[in-house]
This record gives structure tokens, C-alpha cells and sequence, in this order.
């Protein structure tokens, strides 16, 4: 039996980040699972160029794993129009099916040479791995995730205001945790982790002694 790590929290928390360092530090595998969700959606905005339910299923059904590369490698794949519209594609309950299976599979085939897998996203501790060995959900302000998005953003050199982003998470956050299918919770059994205050040295280093 593959052992798992589930990071989960909101839009901005630090999952990705976090979850490599950690990975790293325990020789786990790193899958960064809303990555898959942005290429279908991605793959949906390239097709249609608007978000559509049946476009967004379709995009999820037919992506083949040389496409989900080619989406992965391009820098819209984070951008403020796709980041828009990832939310609205992750509520689909037949993405998120579609989704789910290639998490399932990632998880029953980890690669050689890992001694476990770590997943982070919206709902890994909840619904795709509910008995994974250690669950964090980790999380920080509004305020404070809107400005770690706007520095990403920047650094890329998207044009937004803080403003603008601090809507985009809110609203991001308002449609995960009250979405019908896998909202954005944490588990019963998870150790919550608040980044707000912290580095992301002192982030890993807490979340290695919850490990």
C-alpha cells in the first residue's frame, strides 16, 4: 500500500510550494492535482475561448496525457484569465470524475524509487484519498494569499491590481466551499496549518513534524 501525504487548502495558501519542499525532504512523489484541473480548463479556453459546462467536460474527457505535457509547460496555464475560469471547470462533477481517476492512478503506480506519494489540492483528504496516512489543510488570510498571487502574477508580468485578485480569491473561495460536489473543507482527521505569519522554510518545517 502506496503511502500518501494530502496537503489541501484554499486558492493561494502555499500548497504548491509547501508540497515540493516537503516531498523533497521525505522522498515522496509530488503531484500538484488543481495543475490537472487548470490544462482541462486550459484546453477548454484554447477550444472555445469561454467557459462552457459541455466544453469544460469534453476537454476533460478527450485530454490526452501529451496534450496535458504541452499544457503544462505554457505560462497562461496560471494566468488571471485561466485562474478565473479553473474554479467554475473544478465544480463539474464529471471533470472532476475524470480528474479524480488519473489521481488514482498516479497514486497505485508511484514512480521507482519513491518511498510514498503527496498530493495537494481542494479535496484529496476528503474524497480522493480519505484514508491517506497524513492529512494538512493548509491555509492563510485572504489578504495575505491575494498578495502572494499578485507577486506571482508580477514576476510573470501579468497587469492586475490587488484589488482585482483579492476579489478573484474571495470568489474562488466562496465557489470551493460551497460547491454540491467535493467542497473545499478539512477533513475531520486534518492538522491545520495557517501560513499567514510564516516563511515558506518555517512552513515546511512544521509541516515535516506533523509528517
Amino acid at each position: 500500500m502506496t503511502k500518501v501525504i494530502a496537503i489541501d487548502g484554499p486558492a493561494g495558501a502555499g500548497k504548491g510550494t509547501v508540497g515540493k519542499g516537503l516531498a523533497q525532504k521525505v522522498n515522496f512523489a509530488y503531484l500538484d492535482t488543481g495543475s490537472l484541473y487548470r490544462t482541462v480548463s486550459l484546453k477548454m479556453l484554447k477550444q472555445t475561448g469561454k467557459f462552457s459546462k459541455e466544453a469544460a467536460i469534453e476537454a476533460a474527457i478527450s485530454l490526452t496525457a501529451k496534450e496535458m505535457k504541452e499544457l503544462l509547460s505554457l505560462p497562461e496555464l496560471r494566468g488571471p484569465e485561466n485562474s478565473e475560469n479553473v474554479s467554475k471547470v473544478a465544480v463539474l462533477p464529471e471533470v472532476r470524475h475524470e480528474v479524480t481517476n488519473l489521481q488514482h492512478k498516479f497514486i497505485e503506480n508511484p514512480p521507482k524509487g519513491k518511498d510514498g506519494v503527496l498530493l495537494e489540492g481542494r479535496d484529496i483528504g476528503t474524497v480522493v484519498v480519505p484514508n491517506a496516512d497524513v492529512k494538512i489543510y493548509l491555509t492563510a488570510s485572504a489578504e495575505i494569499r491575494a498578495e502572494r498571487r499578485l507577486k506571482d502574477y508580477e514576476e510573470k508580468g501579468e497587469k492586475t491590481t490587488f484589488e482585482e485578485v483579492l476579489a478573484m480569491i474571495k470568489e474562488r473561495d466562496e465557489r470551493d466551499m460551497n460547491r454540491e460536489n467535493s467542497p473545499l473543507k478539512p477533513a475531520d482527521d486534518a492538522v491545520i496549518l495557517d501560513s499567514s505569519n510564516l516563511t515558506i522554510d518555517e512552513v515546511i518545517e512544521e509541516a515535516l513534524k506533523i509528517v
